[in-house]
């Protein structure tokens, strides 16, 4: 068996499952729920196929918090740090390996000093899905490949594509006529596949334009991310990404997504036209 056996079988993430992370660091954050049910699909459920052990955890100093509007000194902030030990069985082995998480306690929040009270189950989330990505899991959002607009949107075709053919298999008639009259589509159905396909690509670019470019971006919504995705927008999809610009952005970079909106949309109606 090939050692990229799990990790092939695990790398792929569904896009619905995956959102912006905001913060100092852009990129994009995994539902951890969604990593554990992976996780036991692989090695079975959690207490038997697999699961984790806290080896130490530590409160340390975080940076320094500054002052305050009267001039007194904030002190330091405080990060809790602890080591996870992860097990699983795979084919009758154990395995196990470790990893750090961490959270961060005590910050500020304006000229308020505040207590992150869910710091330890977060540390452990953050932990388990580092334990995890090395095993595979998520690869491609840790690889980059989820800032590539095109691959999310493959991502989202193919799943549709899944969906699509467990759908036609799991009513598909069981006499060889009734096979037969499945051939071709009724008006009807065929109607209901492209309405299905403009919501797909609907969702599409709701995750498009909410993908940063790069890892490193300052802002998960950058005007120039939204605006590359734009170009590739299909007509179906225009109003979705319109309503999402509205929701995500305001004034100059607004106006600016908006304007490429508006310039795509007339370029596709133009081709439809020629076309027709």
């Amino acid at each position: 068996m090939s050692n990229l056996a799990l990790w092939e079988s695990v790398e792929a993430t569904d896009p619905a499952f995956t959102r912006p992370m905001e913060g100092v660091f852009a990129g994009t954050a995994i539902n951890p729920t969604y990593l554990y049910r992976k996780a036991t699909e692989a090695f079975g459920p959690v207490g038997l196929g697999w699961g984790y052990e806290i080896v130490s955890e530590e409160t340390i100093e975080g940076s320094h918090l500054g002052y305050d509007s009267e001039g007194k000194d904030l002190g330091f902030g405080k990060e809790h740090v602890l080591l996870l030990k992860l097990w699983y069985r795979l084919n009758g082995e154990r395995g196990e390996l470790c990893h750090y998480g961490q959270t961060t306690y005590i910050s500020r929040r304006g000229e308020s000093i505040v207590a992150d009270t869910d710091h330890r189950k977060k540390s452990v989330t953050d932990a388990l899905s580092k334990c995890l990505s090395m095993l595979g899991f998520a690869a491609d959002v840790f690889m980059g490949r989820y800032d590539d607009s095109k691959y999310v949107a493959q991502r989202m075709a193919d799943k549709s594509k899944r969906t699509s053919q467990g759908q036609q298999v799991h009513q598909a008639p069981a006499t060889a006529v009734g096979a037969l009259t499945q051939d071709q589509p009724t008006p009807a159905q065929a109607q209901t596949g492209q309405a299905a396909g403009a919501e797909q690509e609907a969702s599409v670019a709701s995750v498009q334009l909410r993908q940063p470019t790069r890892r490193g971006s300052p802002k998960p919504n950058n005007v120039e991310a939204w605006v590359s995705r734009v170009g590739f927008l299909g007509i179906d999809a225009i109003k979705a990404a319109e309503s999402a610009a509205r929701a995500a952005l305001e004034g100059d970079a607004l106006n600016k997504v908006l304007a490429a909106i508006e310039e795509r949309r007339a370029n596709l109606l133009g081709a439809t036209a020629k076309a027709a």
